[in-house]
């Protein structure tokens, strides 16, 4: 029996069904039925009924279950016993500007008061970038925004064993521009009135559904990609650019720029993405499940933010 396989049985039963529950672990779905029906062969037992509309476990299931829950926050309990007091070292952890600043900044004050041989790096960057870097080493975590990334590269990614992937939390995303914009203040606002300006992108990341609104009327050309936010600001203030950002970075960004940004009311849109972790090892060090554990806790903090 493996951890790994009573956090898929969790899975599971959060999300209802195999393909929903691989789709959330990043892994596929032959793989994940596998895993389970190895865990029920090495129990002797049945604990999940597989049916045409999802799952439904077992009386038996759902006592696992419960236990599973159990066993996975005694393990976490366990690592942080044997966890070093006085841990050391250095980790190198990047994310997308509004998460460090809003996120990281906190972790790394936390971390390294309790423990004052620790060096947390920060690092800003898009997100495909941050995904290369924890593959090749240059970064020990990343966290990111999938609405900026190709999901079969961080599928494949995973697949392969490159790094792994850990999901930390659901974020509303929404078009915005800068003030003065003829978008701005609108009522409502339809997709296609954006055709007619740029889209402002921080490095390589390009949003998927403007990607997608972009290429459909051929205007692949419009695209002002900028390495720092502060000058990203800039020219969407004077080339009337749009561009799309988690809807709690608008209130955080206006209060530390001149320049205000306005979110725009897109007619049937709803934007979503998916925020997590990705880090390259499989065993993690003391160092890495602290920094983990205490970004877990400040994301939670975070979602509590309005």
């Amino acid at each position: 029996m493996k951890l790994a396989q009573l956090q898929q049985l969790i899975s599971l039963h959060e999300y209802g069904t195999f393909s929903k529950a691989a789709e959330a672990l990043y892994i596929s779905q032959p793989s994940l039925s596998v895993s389970i029906r190895e865990l029920e062969l090495e129990l002797n037992a049945q604990l999940i009924i597989r049916g045409n509309r999802g799952i439904q476990f077992t009386p038996l299931g759902e006592r696992v279950l419960d236990q599973a829950r159990h066993i996975l926050a005694g393990a976490d309990e366990i690592f942080r016993l044997c966890q070093d007091a006085s841990l050391t070292g250095e980790l190198r952890v990047a994310s997308t500007p509004h998460y460090c600043a809003q996120v990281l900044v906190e972790v790394k004050l936390r971390v390294e008061r309790a423990h004052t041989s620790v060096l947390l790096t920060l690092q800003e960057d898009d997100s495909a970038s941050i995904l290369q870097e924890v593959e090749s080493g240059a970064v020990d975590l990343g966290m990111i925004q999938l609405c900026d990334l190709d999901e079969e590269r961080l599928t494949a990614a995973v697949q392969s064993g490159a790094v792994q992937y850990q999901p930390l939390f659901e974020e509303e995303m929404c078009v915005s521009v800068v003030e003065p914009h003829p978008l701005a203040r609108r009522d409502r606002v339809k997709a296609e009135d954006l055709l007619q300006y740029p889209y402002g992108s921080y490095k390589k990341a390009m949003n998927r559904w403007v990607a997608e609104l972009f290429t459909r009327h051929g205007c692949t050309n419009q695209i002002f990609r900028i390495n720092d936010i502060a000058p990203l600001r800039l020219i969407q203030a004077r080339e009337r650019a749009f561009t799309v950002v988690p809807r709690r970075c608008i209130a955080c960004g206006n209060a530390m720029y001149h320049s205000q940004m306005i979110p725009l009311p897109i007619d049937g849109l709803q934007l979503t993405s998916m925020v997590g972790l990705v880090y390259k090892e499989r065993t993690q060090s003391s160092l890495q499940k602290a920094v983990i554990a205490a970004l877990q806790e400040e994301c939670g903090r975070y979602q509590q933010t309005s």
